[in-house]
């Protein structure tokens, strides 16, 4: 991932303020709390994920774009799993990222490998997509095995969540 240590500028920000400054990674030392909590993930989108990391005095924005693996820099939704997993929806597919901060896409899968604009964590321990033309889930620690269509649900799905029965 491309790092950037402006910790006072959001990452809508962050991409003219790349520009306008030749793409020079400037150092700005953390004093004191960031502006944003540490760990805040932001998904642009024309411009990848942007993941708020720190490493000793340091608070660092990292960007991971379709040269770091992601199946696109149009990015949909990001949501964490029980696993610690970062999801990534994007147009061209699903990627996660792991605590190596590697990029793991799933390119090429029938159904994982299309645009994705959702994504939901069921008490199962699935995850549930959300798609151009209706719903999926798999097993996150099986995608390849498990990944099925949920019948009787059609149309693009653009957004999910689960209530857990508080409803």
């Amino acid at each position: 991932p491309s790092m950037w240590n402006k910790s006072a500028i959001p990452p809508a920000d962050l991409a003219s303020s790349a520009l306008a400054s030749g793409n020079a990674v400037d150092s700005l030392q953390h004093s004191g709390e960031p502006p944003f909590p540490v760990g805040l993930v932001a998904g642009l989108d024309n411009d990848g994920l942007w993941l708020l990391r720190s490493s000793g005095s340091w608070v660092r924005w990292l960007r991971f774009v379709q040269e770091d693996g992601l199946p696109s820099h149009r990015v949909r939704h990001v949501r964490t799993d029980s696993s610690g997993r970062l999801w990534v929806a994007t147009d061209a597919g699903l990627a996660w990222i792991g605590a190596d901060l590697r990029v793991h896409a799933c390119a090429g899968h029938p159904v994982l490998g299309r645009r994705i604009h959702a994504l939901a964590e069921g008490a199962d321990g699935l995850l549930y997509i959300g798609l151009d033309d209706g719903l999926a889930r798999f097993d996150p620690d099986r995608p390849d095995e498990t990944t099925a269509r949920i019948p009787g649900v059609s149309g693009p799905i653009v957004a999910l969540a689960i209530t857990f029965d508080a409803l």
